[in-house]
């Protein structure tokens, strides 16, 4: 297949996550080069990220039913019953779209459109890797999934890593991509130095660990105000973090704000980028951080070396709030060690990270 122009892009949600973040980038691009952009999503409620793909020129499809109904295993007849009437129902939703390749997003779409693709007209489904193996469990049906897949996509050499587990097809790596400000960003005078971690409130993020590094730098701080800013919306997590906060009389310091929109002009208020993650793909947390010329903290693993460079200076073992404390501090202390590792970090993003490149490879991967 040479050159196919209608494209799907299937989502699981039309919040704003990382995933949708990167579907978004993708769909404008595709748009831009010509193609005809097609995105479907799961459920039936229009979250207001999804209004942005309508601005760039996208069709927009909701399915009307979670998909749960159509995930695999079912454990009873009713559920089996169940997911044939619902997967009936997305099969002809696709084929009334008539898409050429069809691109899912995130674990779910992954999985029931590698299932049923065959039945949708489609010439071509790419499993689309977007994280470091959190739910794929390597079950019987999962691996059969993977395989019937046209080709395979990671945007992270963790993702590659996990599935050559499960099958001997090559694997292509697309890194994400990050929208650069139209001039690198300055840093604001300082009264206040601002920290921050742009992450939701998830158990695999660990703001566990950065509020007990934060303990230490509160009691080791000699250099003025510092403020943590913790933006990302609740999840699994977000009771334990916000009891820690008032258990430990951090609220003077620490706020939470919740899902953010503008990200990049809030990053380009604060000083310090920190992100405690303990298992990431490719984190996008780290990636608007590096857009806006911040210095980072972060926990030593594959995703944050894979963004950062094998060599960066301030990587913390996981669950290490010691050393964590430490490298914070250290870059609050320097003001010109936080201009010079955020000038590389702004560098590094814009060799490796843009949006266009990672369009471009995309665009080229169809056409092969």
């Amino acid at each position: 297949m040479k050159n196919p122009k209608r494209i799907l892009i299937v989502l699981n949600t039309t919040e704003r996550g990382g995933a949708e973040t990167q579907a978004l980038y993708l769909a404008k691009g595709l748009v831009e080069r010509g193609f005809q952009v097609h995105v479907l999503s799961f459920g039936s409620k229009k979250e207001s990220y999804w209004e942005n793909f309508k601005i760039a020129g996208v069709k927009l499809y909701l399915t009307g039913f979670n998909s749960k109904l159509v995930l695999p295993p079912f454990h009873s007849l009713k559920a089996f019953l169940i997911y044939l009437q619902y997967n009936f129902k997305l099969i002809n939703i696709v084929r009334s779209i008539n898409p050429e390749v069809i691109l899912p997003f995130t674990y779910f779409p992954n999985i029931i459109f590698a299932r049923c693709w065959r039945f949708t007209g489609a010439k071509a489904l790419y499993w689309n890797q977007r994280d470091a193996s959190l739910m794929f469990q390597g079950r019987p049906w999962e691996i059969k999934a993977l395989k019937s897949c046209t080709a395979i996509i990671s945007n992270s050499y963790e993702g590659k890593l996990f599935l050559k587990n499960y099958s001997n097809n090559s694997v292509k790596i697309i890194h994400n991509g990050v929208i650069l400000p139209p001039k690198k960003a300055s840093q604001s005078p300082v009264q206040k130095i601002r920290i921050i971690m742009v992450a939701n409130l998830h158990d695999l993020k660990d703001h566990l660990t950065l509020l007990k590094a934060w303990k230490i730098v509160i009691r080791d701080n000699k250099n003025g105000e510092i403020e943590l800013l913790l933006a990302g919306r609740d999840g699994n997590m977000a009771l334990e973090v916000k009891q820690f906060i008032s258990d430990n009389n951090l609220n003077d310091t620490v706020v939470c704000l919740g899902e953010v929109y503008d990200v990049s002009t809030l990053l380009s208020a604060c000083h310090i980028g920190v992100f405690s993650s303990v298992k990431e793909g490719l984190p996008n947390g780290i990636l608007e951080c590096m857009a806006v010329n911040l210095p980072i903290v972060a926990t030593k693993m594959n995703g944050s070396r894979e963004v950062l460079g094998d060599d960066y200076p301030f990587l913390a073992d996981p669950y290490d709030e010691i050393t964590f404390a430490r490298m914070i501090l250290e870059l609050i202390n320097d003001v010109n060690l936080r201009e010079k590792i955020g000038l590389q970090n702004f560098e590094r993003i814009k060799k490796h990270f843009g949006v266009d490149k990672m369009v471009d490879e995309y665009v080229s991967m169809l056409k092969d």
